[in-house]
């Protein structure tokens, strides 16, 4: 993390990647969220690629990491780039993150209640 932030050591997102690859290897859910984020932004040399940026986010949601699940739940909300809508899974993600201490994720859960989506009922 030190390398991705640039504190200690100066930032080189190649050896970030290195050092999260290693420890996602190793089940590190947050290692896993930090993985995708870097690939969305296309840094330390990683291509952008859907299908790998949402398996790193299931793969973290899968340990309750609270970015992760927020993130995903955002992207299964929008249903863009190559990810299938899915307002019900994305309803129960966001809860999930929101628990976990994700904010924006209550934002994005306060969306899929005012349009009625997910399950989640108009007032």
């Amino acid at each position: 993390a030190m390398h991705s932030i640039g504190r200690l050591v100066e930032k080189n997102d190649v050896e970030a990647v290195s050092w999260f690859s290693k420890a996602a290897d190793k089940g590190s859910g947050d290692a896993h969220l930090a993985l995708a984020v870097l690939m969305q932004q296309e840094a330390g040399g990683l291509q952008r690629d859907i299908k790998q940026i949402v398996h790193h986010l299931e793969t973290a949601s899968s340990k309750e990491v609270a970015g992760a699940m927020g993130l995903l739940g955002g992207m299964l909300m929008a249903g863009e780039e190559g990810v299938k809508r899915n307002d019900d899974r994305a309803a129960v993600l966001l809860q999930m993150a929101l628990k976990g201490g994700d904010v924006t994720a209550g934002y994005n859960l306060g969306v899929l209640y005012a349009e009625g989506r997910g399950g989640l009922k108009k007032s």
